[in-house]
């Protein structure tokens, strides 16, 4: 309202009093007459405005914004407030008090006490987003920082936490590229129209074995095992999921031939991917060759006899060293053995330098996990609550707690953080008063010499009082202006050259 005037009195502006300062200054003196009653200017219950107002009496930096703007800033030097007054300052054209609450640009200014049950209130109607619950309480209130708080509190909403989305994918990690054939396999159990079978793969030449299974108990598997094994040798890790390569059988195997088991996490296949992509294409090879009448090893021959993308050697060539012969013609040369070129190991991995690369693009590294730590683990459609109980040796792999008491093993994309909602402050809890009354300027060094008598304060507000002033009695600021006058019989106050400084008359509203 008073921006119009403001502009009359800034450095090197051209004094024009036009239609435009009228209208504000005939706008201010009907503000100024007829004065809006809290009621007619806040909307709103009688007994939440009374609480409302309790909460600012008692809130000590808002108790001296009050008084500040009654008294005016212009005794206050900016570098010596402190907290959330040097904020205010800026503000202070804005600023106004009705009824014992204060506004900003037409916007309340929430208590410290009161912040916590108001973001709450609003946030449960709907239970909207972090930017949509700042931008609604930014509409109609205000308070310094408020967005950091806001965004603590929907934080740690409950409900929020339950119904979120899911995780953005984690970075990936390269697995190591093995030096020779056979060294590091993949394993998997697929099913296809009642039928199960044994996929392997190998991590260096991808070559793929695909072996039909009377059952999935760990005594089929190690048995098909040890005719692979006596073949190719035996590899240094096997990769493969947790049935029934967990059970007690299938370790005490991997004991007694002499390599590791790294199993991966339940419900999350990628861990496992070259096994998973081997099922995948063992049960395209079926499908097709059921649909088409041919042999399915026909065409699983096929499939080990053709290049890998980028490579240019086949499975076979990279595992025996040389092509195997099908039922298609080809020379003599071509199936002679030929020893893959020594930098082979480094083409792979600058293939998978290139595949990582290019899934990280979208990926989101998040932080580790530790043990008592509150989480959330996701299950089926919504998030639950957890604690965490072990971090185990796998990458990123948690054995965690759910609040029934069942334990689970689960990979950190299935887990996030989970911030306790603390319980709110009450709205109107009193604040109890600091030391040094909050806003008010600190008190520089005294550089004045000790013989110069004190000067009165002008106002009894101790609020106010500045340094080398005598506050006078802790009484409590009187709103209307008119009664903040300097009394006659005080000290007048003088200038640095001796002339008596003359204070200002203020408005009242018997001489408007």
């Amino acid at each position: 309202v008073t921006a119009p005037l403001r502009e009359l009195m800034k450095k090197n502006s051209k004094w024009e009093w036009t239609d435009r300062q009228q209208n504000a200054f005939t706008k201010i003196k009907k503000l100024i007459v007829h004065a809006v009653t809290l009621e007619e200017y806040l909307p709103f219950p009688k007994d939440e405005i009374e609480k409302l107002k309790t909460a600012t009496e008692n809130d000590g930096e808002l108790s001296a914004l009050k008084s500040h703007i009654h008294h005016g800033w212009k005794n206050l030097n900016r570098k010596l407030l402190s907290g959330e007054m040097k904020i205010y300052y800026g503000l202070r054209d804005e600023l106004f008090e009705q009824g014992g609450i204060i506004f900003y640009n037409g916007k309340i200014i929430i208590p410290t006490a009161s912040r916590k049950l108001m973001v709450g209130y609003i946030h449960r109607q709907a239970h909207l987003g972090i930017t949509k619950t700042v931008a609604r309480i930014r509409s109609i209130m205000y308070w310094p920082r408020m967005e950091k708080d806001i965004i603590d509190i929907i934080e740690r909403c409950a409900t929020c936490q339950t119904y979120q989305r899911k995780n953005v994918k984690e970075p990936m990690i390269l697995s190591k590229t093995p030096y020779f054939p056979f060294q590091f396999i993949g394993m998997d159990i697929g099913e296809y129209r009642g039928k199960i079978f044994l996929v392997i793969e190998d991590y260096y030449s991808r070559w793929l074995d695909l072996i039909p299974l009377r059952g999935k108990t760990a005594n089929e598997v190690i048995d098909k095992l040890k005719v692979v094994f006596s073949t190719h040798g035996t590899p240094e890790n096997v990769r493969c999921d947790n049935n029934p390569f967990s059970s007690k059988e299938f370790i005490n195997f991997a004991k007694s031939w002499g390599f590791t088991v790294t199993t991966s996490s339940p419900l999350y296949s990628k861990s496992n991917g070259l096994s998973e992509k081997g099922v995948g294409i063992a049960k395209n090879l079926i499908k097709k060759s059921i649909h088409s009448g041919t042999d399915f090893y026909q065409a699983l021959q096929e499939y080990r006899a053709t290049p890998l993308t980028r490579l240019q050697y086949s499975p076979s060539q990279l595992l025996m060293g040389r092509i195997i012969r099908t039922r298609v013609p080809v020379s003599l040369d071509i199936l002679m053995p030929k020893t893959p070129p020594e930098n082979i190991r480094i083409k792979m991995e600058e293939e998978k330098k290139k595949t990582k690369e290019n899934y990280d693009k979208s990926a989101r590294q998040r932080k580790d996990f530790t043990v008592g730590q509150p989480i959330s683990i996701y299950w089926q459609d919504h998030w639950k609550e957890g604690t965490v109980i072990e971090v185990l040796p796998e990458p990123r792999s948690y054995l965690v707690r759910d609040v029934n008491g069942a334990e689970y093993r689960r990979n950190s994309s299935h887990l996030r953080e989970r911030k306790v909602e603390q319980p709110s402050s009450p709205c109107h809890q009193p604040v109890s008063p600091p030391t040094r009354t909050m806003g008010s300027p600190r008190e520089p060094p005294s550089r004045k010499p000790a013989t110069e008598p004190r000067r009165l304060s002008y106002s009894h507000s101790p609020l106010l009082d500045q340094p080398g002033t005598d506050p006078g009695p802790q009484t409590q600021a009187n709103p209307r202006v008119s009664e903040a006058r300097p009394d006659s019989r005080e000290t007048p106050k003088k200038s640095r050259y001796g002339r008596t400084i003359k204070q200002p008359k203020r408005l009242t509203y018997a001489e408007f």
